[in-house]
């Protein structure tokens, strides 16, 4: 009798939100319901993983994986997800995307998931205008996935409306797919488990490597030994089953109650438990925390623990080395991709590639975990890019050597990498920064300040903090301080602990240029003794204009604030300035020599004077004054009078 082997099987999945069709969708393609629970039926609402079959061209069946979309059955989600060739990401049209829909995008993308296609439902529910906008909706969330490669496609369950088109599109697109198997040892995540009458137990999962034949010797981790007693695929009985196929397994040697829902079924001694894994993250924007509880998926099962990262105390995104301690053990390759999500509020935190399964408890931030990691990997311009945007702040000179596996790895990526990265001297250290988020954040500055001014014209000084929390809150204050030091010049003015774009101000509206011009005037007009401030407003027709008007001029240098009450024209003050220099060029200055010279009151002339001292023209040494550090005023002058 010749041997049965079934067709090649590609697995093709269906994710997104819960009532947006995925099911409906399933049964139009392929005649089968994939809801089999009595519970699902009766609620509309998928809870398990249901699964149908599509008979295409000699020698190729498609095997559907339906997900649910409920946002409790995540869990069962990523089972289905591990074992996809390629995903359908089900956008209801008269909905568009939801938030199942993203979540499960990034599952997607954190278990690798190479091809897909976003299926717009229920397209009978809108019109051309309404079906237009789904599909932009949905062509905005996939940018950058492989569900961006080609345009959504309409369909609808109820109609019939575009199921030729995508039967023929995923025919097409499963015979350019073949799996390839991960080692000669067979793999199998099990993620259902059952006992028929007169057959005993079977298992069901997705072929991941190698092939199976009744009679084998094979292993349930957990579980214990077993053999095979015979094998479907499709529901087909078949002497051999070959990886990337849906296959069930009725076993012998084992009872039902033996296999726990996630077991893996492999070469006996093939696998071991391990609670310690060595990992390499992709953390999403999100972010993670040292020591932060997560749930580690891997297959049909997951795990409990916390994250250990062993070079930062928070990674926000980007790829990083971390060790996962869990609670219970999972039975783990290397290469093998986890999902790593928050327990509570539940959430997608990283994606995660083991890389050793054995490993020992690393000391973080040591040159022995850069090490162990150096060794187990190579590295590439890509990966150091990745590992600088998801660096809170730009890395130190030696974490950056850890991180490559030493000065030699580092100088040679670097090399590769040219202009792409950049050092920074920051008191005593080296920091290495991604030149692209350098010229990034120094853009968004002039930006974020061209916008407060817009908001408010007359005041153009914002606090670097300020601007610090608002743009970069990670980055510690000194390496925002050197990327301020970098990019100071005409485009951005810091002074006295504030900053200004003076390229990016706005003209004044009409009133406040007239107001300040009269100010201005008035101001030259008085010399050294102006009113005080508030009587300078009052002495307008508008006093609230007035002192907007004061604001704008002092912002921009043309009005020097001598104390809390005055003003003083800057040419005046720069007068005082260069009569001051002259005194001392002869002898220190005292009080009756300045008055005699300035002609000034005896309490404008110590405000003056007092002034000069605050800003360091002079210093005052008992009853004299000698020269200061600082020769002129300080403030920059910026553009032209009103």
């Amino acid at each position: 009798m010749p041997a049965r082997t079934a067709a090649i099987q590609v697995v093709v999945g269906t994710a997104g939100h819960v009532d947006h069709g995925k099911s409906s969708l399933v049964i139009a393609l392929t005649g089968t319901d994939p809801d089999r629970l009595p519970e699902e039926k009766r609620r509309g609402m998928t809870i398990e993983l249901g699964f149908a079959f599509l008979r295409g061209p000699a020698g190729l069946d498609l095997a559907f994986i339906d997900c649910p979309g409920h946002e409790r059955f995540v869990h069962h989600m990523v089972a289905g997800a591990g074992s996809m060739d390629g995903c359908l990401l089900i956008i209801a049209a008269d909905e568009g995307p939801c938030a199942q829909t993203r979540e499960h995008l990034e599952i997607l993308r954190l278990l690798d998931l190479r091809w897909g296609r976003v299926v717009l439902t229920k397209s009978d529910l809108v019109d051309p205008a309404g079906l237009a906008a789904a599909a932009e909706l949905a062509l905005d969330l996939v940018r950058g996935t492989p569900f961006a490669a080609e345009a959504p496609i309409a369909v609808s369950a109820r109609s019939g409306a575009g199921l030729p088109e995508l039967r023929s599109w995923l025919l097409d697109r499963a015979a350019e797919c073949r799996r390839q198997t991960a080692g000669v040892h067979p793999r199998l995540p099990v993620d259902r488990v059952f006992s028929l009458a007169g057959h005993g137990t079977v298992v069901t999962g997705t072929l991941l490597s190698g092939e199976l034949s009744p009679g084998a010797e094979i292993e349930l981790f957990p579980g214990g030994p077993a053999r095979i007693r015979s094998l479907q695929v499709n529901h087909q009985p078949v002497d051999r089953a070959l990886a990337g196929q849906r296959t069930a397994i009725n076993l012998t040697g084992i009872e039902r109650d033996a296999i726990p829902r996630g077991a893996w079924l492999a070469t006996p001694g093939s696998l071991q438990p391990t609670t310690t894994v060595d990992v390499r993250l992709e953390v999403l924007p999100t972010g993670v925390r040292h020591r932060i509880a997560i749930e580690a998926y891997h297959g049909a099962t997951h795990a409990t623990g916390r994250l250990h990262l062993l070079h930062l105390d928070e990674a926000v995104s980007g790829e990083h080395e971390a060790q996962l301690r869990l609670d219970a053990p999972l039975w783990l390759r290397p290469g093998d991709r986890l999902v790593l999500r928050r327990p509570s509020p539940p959430a997608n935190l990283a994606g995660a590639i083991v890389v050793d399964t054995a490993p020992p408890h690393h000391a973080r931030f040591s040159q022995e975990a850069r090490d162990w990691f150096a060794a187990r990997s190579g590295r590439s311009v890509e990966a150091l890019a990745a590992w600088l945007t998801g660096c809170p702040s730009p890395p130190t000179r030696a974490d950056a050597e850890g991180w490559a596996g030493g000065p030699a790895p580092l100088a040679a990526v670097l090399a590769a990498a040219g202009p792409a990265c950049l050092w920074r001297t920051v008191g005593a250290a080296d920091r290495l920064w991604l030149a692209s988020e350098h010229q990034r954040l120094g853009e968004a500055l002039l930006t974020w300040l061209e916008r407060r001014t817009a908001a408010e014209p007359e005041r153009i000084w914002h606090g670097q903090e300020d601007a610090r929390q608002a743009l970069a809150p990670r980055l510690p204050e000194p390496v925002w301080i050197d990327l301020l030091d970098s990019l100071a010049g005409p485009t951005l003015l810091r002074h006295d602990g504030r900053l200004a774009a003076p390229g990016r101000l706005p003209p004044p509206p009409p009133a406040l240029a007239a107001a300040a011009r009269r100010l201005l005037a008035m101001y030259q007009a008085a010399g050294l003794e102006p009113p005080y401030e508030q009587a300078a407003c009052e002495a307008e027709p508008d006093p609230a204009l007035a002192a907007r008007a004061q604001r704008w001029l002092a912002g921009r240098g043309w009005l020097i604030r001598v104390n809390a009450r005055t003003f003083v024209h800057r040419q005046q003050a720069e007068t005082l300035i260069a009569t001051v220099h002259a005194l001392l060029a002869t002898a220190p200055l005292t009080l009756p020599i300045a008055r005699d010279r300035l002609g000034l009151s005896r309490r404008r002339l110590v405000e003056c004077l007092d002034w000069l001292d605050a800003i360091g023209v002079t210093r005052r040494q008992g009853d004299v004054r000698l020269a200061g550090p600082h020769p002129s005023i300080g403030q920059p002058l910026i553009g032209d009078p009103p």
